[in-house]
């Protein structure tokens, strides 16, 4: 790799090296490193790191947690007075462990290390993927990694094809999915809990962490589940207060946002540090405004308030940006309100922020045990618990309940002279989903020619869970969880701060995957154990509060009001490359009906989906016209946005 492609990657990365870029090189191998400083030990920290003898060098986007315990087992309490940072404790931890070494590791990483004992690359990301790792692989030429696809588009050798496979999961094509692609055919990424092995011969992924699904916890008393459930969240939000500089906190209004908050401020406080705390208000929009929520936590003290008027804030004015970030066509809707929110952390000097995203996924609401009540039927137990859910979000208790009864009743192993009655009454009522997984309106807005190439390949789903483990560990390793924690990683780093994630925990995970069904439901509380863990942590108005504002509205008012012609000229010039995915005159005619009112929730998010990827593929014009435009050595990245860890082997594989 030459100068110049170093030079194109590391500008795509400038905004994740503030603190200094270096670069090791050995002939063809090259190993670059991006420098935040947000830990007090990053002072002492120098990437490319190069082992005493020598033959290893590592470069790592990591926040180690578990140091205490490494620094012990590793026998490195010597040198805990010159600063071991956590690149240290990941080259002792190869040397003792080899790659068996990222089970040892708890915390955030993305990592690869060059072993030239064994002429072996090895990558390797954590267990949920905070940290990003993104490949390129050309066999017997080159393989290049980056921590954001912008640096691999950089390079002269990679174009910008897209693959078709990840624009139809976009629009909503319920296809069979491999992870690891990207919106970019030649552009792949490591996955989460996987060491990637490069050698001369092969690529060869090995998974080194899994939930068990079949391990369960008992305990004597709800108290003590509380209790377990408390001590490690605790310590997950305490290992993430390791901070050079001070921390801010989302703060949206709801538990899981809040307990972080809550936790983190009486962590900070017996330091005498305030904590920041970043909150998007709607006072335009009452349905989804959470101020009342938020400001019951702010009265606990020890917070320093900050706010985005969120229902004046434009959902697409930074997508461009955003996109190039996340290395696509993002569907988080909401996203824009992490974006602005992460700058207003920057802003306050906190280079820090914790996340409360996806406790959903993590505690599970437990609505799944609903489900296996029915079909195994548990007739009583489910009358006391769906019943007392259904009051106490103010749904029709009866038809709830006879839903999940038929349910039951329909479920092969529950066949009885009833079964063929509940399924008539089913097919009445509008029945199940349609075979191809589609509903009504999912494919409106598509080009039918386009949907037609993925017909033979829509995946139904054969073997739907029937227990509540088996729907929280799908929530726990869903795309949901795993592209959304990308994106907030993503652009958490382009606004020059770090996100951590107290739900992302390994340790949390495990152990509310082990919690029996009834400790996440019951008598109607969704939750259950969290609720009694935060016992004087929440404001009880938070934590026996059984809702949550429709942020819907607030971006939907937002979006009409802030309207800034670029939508309007996409969907009123031909574009072959748009047309080729989408149906230009059905999505004009939803984003009409959109702009007066007139669409529900559901619609607006096929819309969003549709705009989102159009936007992105204007923005790809744009770039590739500029590109044909400027000399060749003025292209590299100063439209590009991107991470960290270099580059590798042209011409000689590792």
């Amino acid at each position: 790799m030459g100068p110049s492609a170093y030079a194109a990657m590391s500008g795509a990365l400038a905004h994740r090296g503030p603190d200094g870029m270096s670069v090791w090189r050995d002939g063809p191998r090259l190993l670059g490193h991006c420098k935040l400083r947000t830990t007090v030990e990053a002072d002492h920290e120098r990437q490319p790191l190069t082992s005493s003898e020598g033959d290893i060098v590592l470069t790592a986007d990591a926040r180690i947690d578990n140091r205490e315990e490494l620094i012990r087992e590793l026998d490195l309490s010597s040198r805990v007075d010159q600063g071991v940072t956590d690149a240290d404790l990941i080259l002792a931890s190869y040397r003792e462990w080899d790659e068996r070494s990222v089970e040892h590791l708890i915390g955030d990483f993305a990592l690869a290390l060059w072993d030239s004992r064994k002429h072996r690359l090895l990558c390797a990301r954590d267990p949920f993927g905070v940290k990003p790792l993104y490949y390129h692989h050309a066999p017997g030429r080159l393989f290049a990694f980056a921590s954001e696809v912008e640096a691999l588009l950089a390079l002269e050798d990679v174009d910008d094809e897209t693959d078709d496979f990840e624009v139809a999961r976009h629009l909503l094509i319920p296809l069979g999915r491999d992870a690891s692609t990207t919106y970019y055919a030649q552009i792949r990424r490591v996955l989460p809990a996987h060491v990637l092995k490069v050698s001369r011969l092969d690529l060869e992924p090995r998974r080194y962490w899994v939930l068990d699904p079949e391990r369960e916890l008992r305990l004597s008393s709800d108290e003590e589940y509380a209790e377990a459930l408390r001590e490690t969240f605790v310590e997950a939000v305490r290992c993430r207060l390791r901070a050079a500089t001070s921390v801010a906190s989302m703060l949206s209004g709801g538990i899981d946002s809040a307990a972080v908050t809550c936790v983190a401020a009486r962590l900070l406080a017996a330091g005498g540090a305030p904590l920041h705390t970043l909150s998007a208000v709607y006072p335009r929009v009452p349905e989804s405004d959470e101020s009342e929520f938020i400001q019951a936590v702010l009265d606990r003290g020890g917070m320093t308030p900050h706010f985005l008027v969120a229902d004046a804030t434009s959902p697409i004015a930074e997508i461009d940006r955003m996109n190039r970030l996340v290395g696509g066509a993002n569907w988080g809707a909401n996203l824009y309100l992490n974006w602005e929110l992460y700058g207003l952390a920057a802003a306050a000097g906190a280079r820090v922020v914790l996340d409360g995203f996806d406790g959903d996924s993590t505690l599970s609401h437990g609505t799944g045990y609903l489900s296996e009540l029915a079909m195994s039927g548990r007739w009583l137990k489910l009358a006391m618990t769906a019943i007392p859910y259904s009051r106490r979000r103010g749904r029709p208790t009866l038809s709830d309940f006879l839903s999940l009864v038929r349910l039951g009743l329909r479920h092969p192993s529950r066949a009885t002279i009833l079964t063929p009655l509940a399924r008539v009454r089913g097919r009445k009522q509008g029945g199940g989903p349609r075979p191809d997984g589609a509903s009504p309106n999912r494919y409106s807005v598509l080009n039918p020619d386009f949907v037609r190439r993925f017909s033979d390949r829509v995946v139904a789903d054969p073997h739907p869970p029937t227990r509540e483990r088996e729907f929280h560990l799908r929530k726990l390793s869903g795309l949901a969880l795993f592209e959304g924690v990308g994106w907030l990683e993503a652009c958490a780093a382009g606004r020059g701060v770090e996100v951590r994630l107290p739900f992302c925990d390994v340790r949390v995970a495990e152990l509310c995957l082990s919690f029996p069904p009834d400790q996440k439901i019951r008598r109607g509380w969704t939750r259950y154990a969290m609720r009694r863990a935060m016992q004087g942590i929440l404001p009880p108005e938070i934590q026996w509060r059984t809702g949550k504002a429709d942020l819907h509205h607030g971006r939907a008012s937002a979006w009409r009001s802030s309207q800034d012609g670029r939508i309007e000229a996409i969907l009123s010039e031909p574009n072959p490359t748009l047309m080729r995915y989408l149906d230009r005159e059905r999505v004009r005619e939803l984003h009409d009906r959109f702009l007066r009112g007139e669409t529900d929730h559901d619609e607006g998010l096929v819309l969003w989906r549709a705009l989102s990827l159009a936007l992105w593929l204007s923005s790809l014009e744009d770039r590739a016209r500029s590109v044909k435009t400027a000399p060749r050595e003025t292209r590299p990245a100063a439209d590009r946005s991107s991470s960290t860890p270099g580059s590798a082997p042209p011409r000689d594989r590792p």
